[in-house]
């Protein structure tokens, strides 16, 4: 992991952020498994906070500016995305992608945009399985 300060005379300059990465996941091979359940909730695959220092839980303004985890389930996986609202007055906006099960998706390079503009209050994020299955979600006012 990477982490990147940038100096507080600079902040006031951003106005927008984000991450994008290609991630794959195995549920189905070499046979299904449930060990992630077994083990934890939920998975974290990247995050950004706006805090010297990171906060898990329970979520602070800033702390999660954007998160994004895995989320095992019995008949499946889910993407769990976060960010805070300021204009709700609310540390905890989430939003929920299914992740699919199934041979066409197992073990199969995806990729994540998850990212935030200051200028039009909005995040955004975006995830293409595989080659093709497309979704998107839009947190606005936040």
């Amino acid at each position: 992991m990477k982490v990147v300060q940038v100096p507080d005379a600079d902040l006031a300059a951003i106005t927008e952020f984000s991450f994008s990465f290609w991630f794959r996941h195995s549920y189905l091979d070499p046979a299904p498994s449930n060990i992630a359940l077994k083990r934890s909730s939920f998975t974290p695959l990247a995050g950004v906070t706006e805090k010297t220092s990171y906060e898990s839980w329970p979520p602070t303004r800033g702390s999660r500016a954007l998160g994004l985890w895995l989320k095992p389930e019995t008949n499946g996986k889910i993407l769990h995305t976060a960010t805070y609202g300021i204009i709700e007055n609310n540390d905890n906006i989430v939003q929920d992608v299914d992740f699919p099960v199934a041979n066409d998706y197992d073990s199969v390079w995806n990729f994540v945009y998850f990212g935030y503009s200051y200028t039009q209050d909005k995040a955004y994020f975006y995830v293409k399985f595989g080659s093709g299955l497309v979704k998107t979600l839009e947190f606005l006012d936040v």
